[in-house]
């Protein structure tokens, strides 16, 4: 599957916004969620999310044709509503909508919660699964990441080589703020950093875990790190 990296904004505003549109799109479509951060909690961006706009889609009422014939009238009825709306429900809810392509958001307005609570969700927090910085902080930051990112992937199904035994979902996986110091890595803060490669090297494993699952991520990352 796709990944995408994103370059953060100077207030992270732009970036983290993109990141949840992301994620709202899996909930809107029901796919699983898998939410990496360093600084703010998981469950802080997940409550975040837009909610979603549901149109209700009118249909035109029939007009009376006394005079015509019970076939023709009929006919008539069918033509008079759009092609694109006749197989479509009178009232759309967030997840009978979830078969189009793209969806409409609106930032003033959270999701509820019932719809956002239908995801079934994987939070890595690193402050749960890494001690305080260290001298190998930076290293296991980005193990313990990828690690467990795989124990999801090959847990629930999402592995091309689990045998198809029930119906594949997606795992659509949002990683904030990757290379900052908040995940202990070192590039912005000396001019050669101990682990320099430490974010590409995690960057490759999570393309191979990619490639070979139902999965597909969103990865934001400070300006500063690729700043010619």
């Amino acid at each position: 599957m796709n990944c995408w990296t994103y370059e953060e904004d100077r207030y992270d505003s732009y970036s983290r916004m993109i990141l949840k549109y992301f994620l709202a799109e899996g909930v809107v479509c029901r796919h699983e969620l898998f939410v990496a951060t360093a600084q703010d909690t998981p469950d802080d961006i997940l409550q975040e999310l837009p909610a979603p706009i549901l149109d209700d889609v009118a249909v035109p009422k029939p007009v009376e044709h006394s005079r015509l014939t019970g076939e023709l009238q009929e006919s008539l009825d069918a033509m008079k509503i759009a092609w694109r709306y006749q197989n479509l429900p009178k009232v759309q809810s967030a997840l009978a909508s979830s078969s189009r392509f793209g969806h409409y958001y609106d930032v003033s307005k959270t999701m509820e919660v019932e719809i956002r609570q239908a995801t079934k969700c994987h939070l890595f927090y690193l402050p749960d699964h890494v001690t305080p910085p260290s001298t190998a902080h930076r290293v296991e930051s980005y193990s313990a990441l990828l690690r467990s990112l795989q124990e999801v992937i090959h847990r629930e199904g999402f592995d091309l080589a689990a045998p198809m035994s029930k119906s594949r979902n997606i795992l659509r996986v949002g990683l904030h703020s990757l290379g900052s110091v908040l995940w202990g890595d070192d590039l912005c803060c000396h001019d050669k950093p101990r682990h320099s490669h430490a974010l590409t090297t995690f960057l490759y494993g999570l393309r191979a875990l990619l490639r070979s699952s139902l999965s597909v991520a969103v990865v934001t990352i400070p300006s500063h790190l690729i700043q010619i």
